[in-house]
């Protein structure tokens, strides 16, 4: 099966693409940690995981990981360990998992070094 190639609206007016939209000039893209919200198959995903690695590839230095947990409003509620195993294929470089993970949420809410 061939693998789908993301695409995204750069100017969405509603839900919260609208504050986070895919474009160049905002400071954070959205979080990459909710492939279930997406996806149309069950757990892992497989078919999310292409959009969230572009969003690493082309922003990287301002995604964020997020599981929303505890993830309501779903019918399922998925196992933790599976999102969390998305990262190694999402994030391929330890440098990429270090940027997803702690530098980018260290500058969006300011934490200290």
């Amino acid at each position: 099966m061939a693998q789908p190639t993301p695409s995204f609206k750069a100017r969405p007016r509603k839900g919260p693409q609208a504050r986070f939209p895919f474009a160049p000039e905002r400071t954070y893209a959205p979080t990459c940690g909710a492939p279930k919200r997406i996806s149309r198959e069950p757990a892992p995903w497989p078919d999310a995981a292409p959009f969230a690695r572009k969003l690493v590839a082309e922003f990287g230095d301002r995604a964020l990981w997020g599981t929303e947990w505890p993830h309501p409003n779903l019918a399922v509620v998925p196992d933790d360990g599976d999102l969390l195993a998305l990262i190694a294929e999402i994030a391929p470089t330890e440098a990429a998992h270090q940027r997803l993970l702690a530098d980018n949420p260290r500058r969006l809410y300011g934490f200290a070094a």
